[in-house]
């Protein structure tokens, strides 16, 4: 079974090595959730749940 890195994920997002595709932008867009806020969750939040067999892009769902 694949594995998600986290703290892979974390670094990148930390260095802007990231993409979020066009769902998730509209579904950001309807939450007004921002880039910002995204960061910060990814940063400090708990991982709550992990589709790594997700393929191509594993998920994870963050909690802050």
């Amino acid at each position: 079974m694949p594995q998600t890195d986290i703290a892979a994920l974390r670094q990148a997002v930390r260095e802007d090595r990231y993409l979020i595709s066009r769902h998730a932008q509209e579904r950001m867009g309807l939450r007004k959730i921002t880039h910002t806020d995204l960061k910060f969750v990814v940063a400090t939040g708990d991982v709550i749940e992990v589709h790594p067999d997700n393929q191509p892009d594993p998920k994870a769902l963050f909690m802050a």
